[in-house]
């Protein structure tokens, strides 16, 4: 019973750690078909521990740029934004759809209407090589697991034909 419940425990790890990895390589490899553009002003902008936000009206709320992203941003052109100036944006479609609720949400492309300030193509590059730690860490802690399940397994069929052939 304790190999079962081991072997099934196991199982549930693997498969939790492989859809947070899938979940990840997916937030570094969107395309604009994963997003929603939208448009805004400028309210005002803010950095507050390297981190990058932007207060917009029209439609009111705070948008953030992800920290890997805003360690590459310049401050000249971050702090360039002035009040009332008009901003596109883009946002993951489901941060997009709940944008008018919650009044906030992450971004994965600005500019302007004369530059581009971070592109969908800066955002993945910037958050693959943020998560580039993670993969050397996943795949072995996935190859011990599957390792274990095996051998769970094998020791659970023996114990299943000895029983059996026992009786």
């Amino acid at each position: 019973m304790k190999t079962k419940l081991a072997l099934g425990l196991i199982i549930v790890i693997m498969l939790g750690l492989a859809g947070n990895m899938v979940m990840v390589w997916k937030n570094c490899h969107l395309a604009e078909s994963d997003t929603q553009e939208m448009t805004a002003a400028v309210a005002e902008v803010v950095c507050e521990t390297g981190t990058w936000s932007i207060c917009i009206t029209g439609p009111d709320g705070t948008l953030s740029i992800p920290s890997a992203v805003s360690e590459s941003l310049s401050p000249a052109v971050m702090q360039s934004l002035q009040a009332g100036q008009t901003i596109h944006f883009r946002m993951q479609t489901p941060w997009a759809r709940t944008f008018a609720e919650s009044g906030s949400g992450p971004l994965v492309a600005l500019r302007t209407d004369a530059q581009d300030i971070f592109t969908l193509d800066d955002y993945n590059r910037a958050m693959q090589a943020a998560s580039s730690g993670g993969w050397p860490v996943w795949l072995p802690m996935e190859a011990a697991l599957l390792a274990l399940t095996v051998w769970l397994a094998r020791k659970l069929r023996k114990v299943k034909t000895a029983s059996t052939r026992g009786a």
